[in-house]
C-alpha cells in the first residue's frame, strides 16, 4: 500500500484479488483479466498432457494474490507436445545369416540360396517420447504382418515378426509403429493414434538351388573342308581316304548347362584314350548359356576313331559353395571315322558338247528361241582308273550341284532361263568318297537370251487443259493459266514393259519423270517468257532408252507483263534499221506468224534486198494506240532508193499507213498493215499493182525478174523509175460525211445527242461517208477513220473500204467514255478520213468533220 500527500490528505491505492483462470481458453481467461482492470500478457509452453492443449495452465502473479489496476499479469497456455518415435534398431535374421538394415545392399539385398522356404525373422526397437506404443507393423509384398500390442505406458519396446520367404522370391519389407496419447491419469485416448513408418526399406532376394545339369546341344567333325554332324554320319563309318601320313580330324561340340558348376568337358578317342580337354574358369558361369569348344586329334591311314565325350561339373548349396564331388555326364555319340589308303586316281572327261557343239566353240550369247522343247542336251565320254560312283555337274560356277549317272557315255538334259548367266563345271566321285576334278575340259560361260525386239512405244490424245495439243497455239498467255500451272493429260502404249516415261520442256535437255500408265497425267508450272518445247521418251524395265511416238513435237511460249511493255515505235525502228542493211533475220524475226501472206512477203523482201540500193526510210509518227489485236501505230513515211543496175534514185511518199503489232512468243511482233502499202516489199508487180500502181509500170517489173540479161535489165530499171516517179503525183479525191451520229452501249443503244453527251457512260459511233470527186474513178481500199477527243483525250480508228462514188459506213468497235468529273465542259469531236493507198493523196479539208457537245 502506498500513501501519497496531497496536502492535508492522505490517499491510499486500493487493490484487487486476481481471479482463477486456470484450465480457462486463452480468450475465456484474457476477458476474466481484463474486466478486472489488468493487462494481459499471453504466453505459450509445450505439454505431454491432453487436457492442457489450449488451456491455461499457471498465471504470474498467481490466482488469489492482489495487484493494483492497470498490473500486468502473464498467462501460460499449454500447447500439446508432438509425439517423436524412433527405431533403434532394424535387422533381418535369414538362417544363420543377420544383418542390419543399414547393411543391407540396396541394389542386391541379402541374397540366400535355398531350394525349400525359409524363415525370415525381422527385428526392431521402437521408442517414443510420451503416449503408449500400440503395436509395430511391416510389409512386404504387399502384406502385413501385426505385432502383439505392448501393455501400459510403455514408451520403448522390442518387437519380433516372422515370414516364411519362397524360394524364387524378392521381398521388400517395411518397419511402422502406432502411438497413442495418454490423459493425465495415463489411460490411452482412444482418438489420438499415430502412425509412424520407418523410411528405410531392405529387400531380401531368395534363390533357387539349383543341381549340375548339362547336356550337349550339337556335336560336329570335320576332316579338311568336309564337315558332318555326327548324327548324319552313318552307323558304317565314315570312309575318308588320304595318300599322304594321315590327316586332321577337327570335332566341335557345344553344350548347355542350367545350374552348379561345370569344371572341364572331355572328349576321348578310340573308346577311352587319348581324352582331350576343355577346362572352363568359374567366371564363365551364367545360370544358362551354350559353349562351343573344337578338339583336334591328327589321324593316320588305316585308324578307326570311336568318339565319346563326357562333362565334369559340381553342385553348389544354397550359399553357392561346392556341395558335391565331380559328376561325370556321358554323352556317346558313336561316332566313327575310318581313314584308307587311296590311289592316285586318273580319271578325265572328254568330247563335252552341248546340243553337239563342242564346249570350247559355245558362244558367249545363245538365242533362247532357237532352243527346242526349252531344253539343251549335254553329253560326253567318261575314263577313271579307279571306280566311279558318279558325276556332278554345276551350271553356276560350283554353287549349286546336280548328279549324273557314271556311263562311259553319259548325258545330262537342262533347262536354261533367259537373261542368265551359266558357268559349267563338272567333278567325279569316285567310289572311295574321293571328289576328282577332270583336267582339260574347258570351263564355258554363256548365256540365253531373247531375241531383242523392236521397241513400238505411242503417246496419243495428249492434251494440256483439255486442249489437244495440236491446237495449243505458239504463244499462251500466264493470265490464262489458273493458278500458272498446266495439267497435261495423255494415253500411253507399248509392245514391251515400260519402267517408266520421261517428259521434256526444253527439247530434251532436262527430264521429269512420268508413270507409265494407260492414262497418265502431269502438272507442269511454266516461266513467263520463257520458249519450251514438249518431248517425251521411255525408260523400260531393263534400264535402256526408247522413242516415243504419236504425238506432235510442240513449241510454245507463255507471255508475261513484259511482251506488252515493249515500245512499238521503237520495234517499227528495228524494222526499219534491219530492212535498210539487208538485215533479213532480223527484218523477218518481228513479222508475226499469222501475218497474211507471210511466205509472199519474204520473197518480196529477198527481192527488195537483191534489187534496190541506198535504201533510206524515215517515218514520222503521227499516234499509237491500243486496239484489242495489241498496239497500232499510224504514221506518214518517205522511202529513198536507187534500183541496182542504175543511178538514178527514186523517192516515194505516202500517209496515215497503220502498222498492228500484237504479243507473240514474248515479242512485239508485225501481224497486219492497213493502208496501201509501198513501204516494204512495194517494188513486186502483184503488190504495185494491188495498190494503183501504173500497169504498165507493174508489166516492166515482171520483165526485170523475166529477163536476165544485164542491159535489159538496166533498160527496164531506167522505166520503172520514171513511171514510179510520175505515179507519185497527187490525184485529188474529195470526200463527204454524209451522217455523223452516236449510241450508248450500256442500254438499249438510245440515240444519243451530242449537245448533251452524259458523261460515264460508253458510247459507240458511225459515220457514213462519199468520195464526191474521183476524176480517175479508182476504188480505195484500207481508208482510216480516227476520231480524236480533246477532253478525254481517247483515239479511236477503224478501216474500211469505199468504192468509187458509193457510200460506206463506218462504225465504232471500241467506245469512247467520258470521265465523269469533267461534268460540264464543252469539247469537240474530230473525224478524220485518211486513204491508205500509195500515189494517193486528198483534200486535207475535205477529209474532216468537227462536232462540238457539251457533258452531262
Amino acid at each position: 500500500m502506498t500513501d501519497t500527500a496531497h496536502g492535508k490528505i492522505n490517499v491510499v491505492e486500493k487493490l484487487f484479488e486476481l481471479p482463477n483462470v486456470i484450465g480457462m481458453s486463452q480468450d475465456e481467461a484474457m476477458k476474466a483479466l481484463t474486466d478486472k482492470g489488468f493487462v494481459v500478457n499471453p504466453m505459450t509452453e509445450d505439454t505431454e498432457k491432453e487436457n492442457e492443449d489450449k488451456k491455461v495452465i499457471r498465471s504470474v502473479p498467481a490466482a488469489a494474490s492482489k495487484a493494483g489496476k492497470g498490473s500486468k499479469v502473464d498467462i501460460v497456455v499449454g500447447k500439446r507436445k508432438p509425439i517423436a518415435v524412433k527405431f533403434k534398431k532394424q535387422r533381418v535374421t535369414l538362417g544363420d545369416k543377420t544383418a542390419n538394415f543399414d547393411d543391407i545392399d540396396s541394389a542386391e539385398g541379402l541374397v540366400y540360396l535355398s531350394n525349400e522356404p525359409v524363415k525370415i525373422t525381422l527385428e526392431s526397437s521402437v521408442s517414443t517420447n510420451f503416449g503408449k506404443i500400440r503395436g509395430a507393423a511391416y510389409t512386404t509384398n504387399g502384406r502385413n504382418a501385426t505385432f502383439a500390442e505392448a501393455t501400459g505406458p510403455d514408451r520403448e519396446k522390442d518387437i519380433k515378426g516372422e515370414l516364411i520367404g519362397a524360394p524364387g522370391q524378392t521381398l521388400d519389407f517395411v518397419f511402422s509403429a502406432e502411438v497413442q496419447d495418454l490423459d493425465a491419469s495415463g489411460k490411452p485416448i482412444a482418438s489420438a493414434v499415430q502412425s509412424y513408418p520407418d523410411t528405410q526399406h531392405g529387400k531380401i532376394v531368395i534363390r533357387k538351388f539349383q543341381p549340375f545339369r548339362a547336356a550337349f546341344t550339337g556335336k560336329t567333325a570335320k576332316i579338311k573342308n568336309d564337315l558332318k554332324k555326327f548324327e548324319d554320319i552313318p552307323s558304317s563309318g565314315w570312309i575318308y581316304t588320304t595318300t599322304d601320313a594321315g590327316g586332321t580330324v577337327e570335332y566341335a561340340v557345344s553344350w548347355r548347362i542350367d545350374g552348379g558348376y561345370l569344371k572341364a568337358v572331355q572328349c576321348s578317342i578310340n573308346g577311352g584314350t587319348n581324352w582331350m580337354t576343355r577346362e572352363i574358369r568359374s567366371d564363365e558361369q551364367p545360370d544358362s548359356h551354350v559353349f562351343k569348344a573344337p578338339f583336334k586329334t591328327a589321324a593316320a591311314p588305316g585308324n578307326v576313331h570311336n568318339v565319346v565325350c563326357v562333362f565334369q561339373g559340381v553342385d553348389v548349396d544354397e550359399r553357392g559353395e561346392e556341395v558335391s564331388e565331380q559328376k561325370l555326364v556321358r554323352d556317346d555319340p558313336a561316332v566313327k571315322v575310318m581313314f584308307v589308303k587311296m590311289s592316285t586316281p586318273d580319271v578325265g572327261l572328254m568330247d563335252i558338247r552341248i546340243d553337239g557343239v563342242p564346249l570350247g566353240e559355245i558362244p558367249p550369247t545363245l538365242p533362247i528361241e532357237e532352243i527346242q522343247n526349252g531344253e539343251i542336251h549335254i553329253t560326253g565320254s567318261l575314263k577313271s582308273n579307279l571306280p566311279v560312283d558318279h558325276l556332278k555337274v554345276s551350271f553356276d560356277g560350283g554353287a549349286a550341284w546336280e548328279t549324273v549317272k557314271a556311263d562311259p557315255q553319259w548325258a545330262y538334259v537342262f533347262k536354261p532361263e533367259a537373261d542368265r548367266d551359266y558357268e559349267v563345271q563338272l567333278r567325279v566321285i569316285l567310289k572311295d568318297g574321293r571328289e576328282v576334278e577332270p583336267k582339260d575340259y574347258p570351263k564355258a560361260r554363256f548365256r540365253f537370251v531373247k531375241s531383242p525386239v523392236k521397241p513400238e512405244i505411242e503417246l496419243t490424245d495428249i492434251k494440256l487443259d483439255g486442249e489437244p495439243l495440236e491446237d495449243i497455239p505458239p504463244l499462251i498467255r500466264m493470265e490464262d493459266i489458273p493458278n500458272g500451272e498446266i495439267h497435261i493429260t495423255g494415253r500411253f502404249q507399248s509392245n514391251v514393259p515400260v519402267d517408266h516415261l520421261m517428259i521434256s520442256f526444253d527439247g530434251g535437255a532436262k527430264w521429269e519423270e512420268l508413270e507409265a500408265k494407260p492414262e497418265w497425267s502431269y502438272d507442269f508450272k511454266p516461266v513467263p517468257d520463257e520458249d519450251y518445247e514438249m518431248v517425251f521418251k521411255a525408260v523400260l524395265q531393263e534400264g535402256d532408252v526408247a522413242d516415243v511416238s504419236g504425238y506432235p513435237k510442240t513449241r510454245f511460249r507463255f507471255t508475261g507483263a513484259e511482251a506488252a511493255a515493249e515500245d512499238p515505235e521503237k520495234v517499227l525502228q528495228e524494222m526499219v534499221s534491219a530492212y535498210e542493211n539487208k538485215d533479213y533475220s532480223g527484218f523477218m524475226s518481228r513479222i508475226s506468224e499469222d501475218f497474211p501472206d507471210r511466205g509472199e512477203l519474204e520473197e518480196f523482201i529477198r527481192r527488195d534486198f537483191r534489187d534496190f540500193d541506198g535504201v533510206k526510210v524515215n517515218l514520222f509518227f503521227k499516234n499509237t494506240v491500243d486496239i484489242p489485236e495489241g498496239k497500232s501505230i499510224q504514221v506518214d513515211w518517205e522511202i529513198r532508193y536507187a534500183p541496182a543496175a542504175v543511178a538514178t534514185q527514186v523517192v516515194a511518199r505516202g500517209q496515215s499507213l497503220d502498222f498492228v503489232f500484237a504479243s507473240e512468243d514474248g515479242r512485239l511482233k508485225l501481224v497486219k498493215m492497213r493502208g496501201a502499202n509501198p513501204l516494204f516489199g512495194a517494188r513486186s508487180p502483184d503488190v504495185a499493182e494491188s495498190s494503183g500502181v501504173p500497169s504498165a509500170v507493174a508489166e516492166t517489173l515482171q520483165k526485170i525478174e523475166d529477163e536476165g540479161s544485164r542491159e535489159s535489165k538496166a533498160t527496164a530499171l531506167n522505166v520503172v523509175a520514171s513511171d514510179l516517179l510520175t505515179s507519185t503525183q497527187v490525184i485529188p479525191l474529195t470526200f463527204e460525211i454524209v451522217s455523223v451520229s452516236a449510241r450508248y452501249m450500256d442500254g438499249a443503244m438510245e440515240e444519243v445527242d451530242f449537245d448533251a453527251l452524259q458523261t460515264g457512260r460508253p458510247i459507240s459511233g458511225e459515220a457514213t461517208i462519199r468520195i464526191t470527186d474521183n476524176p480517175k474513178n479508182i476504188d480505195v481500199t484500207g481508208i482510216e477513220l480516227e476520231i480524236t477527243d480533246n477532253i478525254s483525250g481517247e483515239v479511236v480508228t477503224f478501216t474500211g473500204d469505199v468504192q468509187a462514188n458509193q457510200e460506206v459506213v463506218f462504225r465504232v468497235t471500241d467506245p469512247i467514255i467520258f470521265d465523269p468529273g469533267d461534268a460540264g465542259k464543252s469539247g469537240r469531236l474530230t473525224f478524220v478520213l485518211d486513204p491508205a493507198d500509195k500515189f494517193i493523196a486528198i483534200d486535207r479539208e475535205a477529209k474532216t468533220v468537227r462536232q462540238d457537245y457539251t457533258l452531262v
